[in-house]
């Protein structure tokens, strides 16, 4: 991974994905923190209180500026869509985790799908990582699409590895892609 300290804009046929800056966490706090339906299958919530999104979106532009992460926000005619990223960066076997979240006024419209090939492809080129892993919640089909579309294989089904929120525990599918990938 380079260390530029910045991470170039993707531009796709209908999105701009672009750095974060700390004026995002307001939007991100509306959008996603309050929204039960975006979350349930993450686990976890790091736009819970303006406070928490204005430290994510830090410890973003930290991991960015120390080239150890990416961070997108993904918008669609300057509208706000969604987010990815690239987390847990291993530098010894140059791979790195997924994560995507597109808001719910925005979804079946194929911009997770399309934001994460971008960010794949990317990753896999420029970026220099020779692999690229993401999961899902079992039940979480969109998210498996926008894997799959994004030329992601299935490698495993983690089963009862997720907390789900409506109680009890969840399988966790996990989907990489390798820079030799066809």
């Amino acid at each position: 991974m380079s260390n530029n300290k910045h991470i170039p804009t993707l531009i796709t046929e209908r999105l701009v994905l672009r750095e974060p800056v700390i004026s995002d966490a307001e939007v991100l706090y509306e959008t996603v923190g309050h929204d039960a339906d975006i979350i349930r299958y993450t686990g976890w919530n790091p736009y819970i209180s303006l406070g928490s999104t204005k430290e994510k979106i830090a410890n973003d532009l930290n991991a960015i500026e120390k080239g150890e992460g990416w961070s997108w926000i993904i918008t669609q005619d300057d509208k706000f869509v969604g987010t990815v990223g690239a987390y847990d960066v291993n530098a010894e076997i140059a791979s790195a985790e997924l994560g995507l979240t597109i808001i719910k006024s925005e979804w079946q419209k194929g911009y997770g799908s399309e934001a994460l090939a971008a960010v794949v492809s990317y990753l896999l080129g420029d970026g220099g990582l020779n692999r690229v892993c993401a999961w899902c919640h079992a039940d979480n089909v969109a998210s498996e699409k926008a894997m799959r579309h994004a030329g992601m294989t299935l490698e495993g089904v983690f089963r009862k590895a997720l907390w789900d929120p409506s109680g009890g525990f969840a399988d966790q599918k996990w989907f990489a892609k390798l820079r030799h990938d066809a």
